[in-house]
């Protein structure tokens, strides 16, 4: 059927990888249907709360003080056209990058950490190491 762990019969998409660290890499659309459904409801949530008790209230209070009259402030506003100009540039440059070598926290991760899990995935490969 599958992998044993502790003499114990394993379904066929689980995979142990330690002594106790079993991954389930089975696919339930259902259950990421319904997590994904109940994140997205909670971000909507709190997208909501954010804008009634935080966003509303700061901009009435930048309003009544009149903000947008500080010469400093309203340079900000407006970034450079040489930024705008090459921000997607290197957006695409980063994401071609990641594709096909490893991200930059990969670059400068550390293997010294005793006891850390350390999950990474490329494509369906899931790697977890535990000391």
């Amino acid at each position: 059927m599958g992998p044993t762990r502790s003499g114990q019969e394993v379904g066929p998409h689980l995979t142990t990888v330690t002594k106790e660290v079993v991954v389930n890499n089975g696919p339930d659309f259902q259950q990421l249907l319904r997590n994904s459904l109940a994140v997205l409801l909670l971000c909507a949530a709190l997208v909501l709360l954010c804008y009634w008790f935080v966003d509303r209230p700061v901009a009435f209070y930048v309003h009544e003080r009149r903000f947008a009259d500080y010469p400093a402030l309203k340079w900000l506003t407006y970034p450079p056209p040489i930024l705008q100009a090459w921000v997607p540039v290197v957006l695409v440059a980063l994401m071609v990058r990641r594709v096909w070598g490893p991200s930059l926290l990969d670059l400068f991760d550390q293997h010294s950490h005793s006891g850390r899990i350390d999950i990474r995935t490329a494509s369906d490969h899931v790697t977890i190491c535990s000391e």
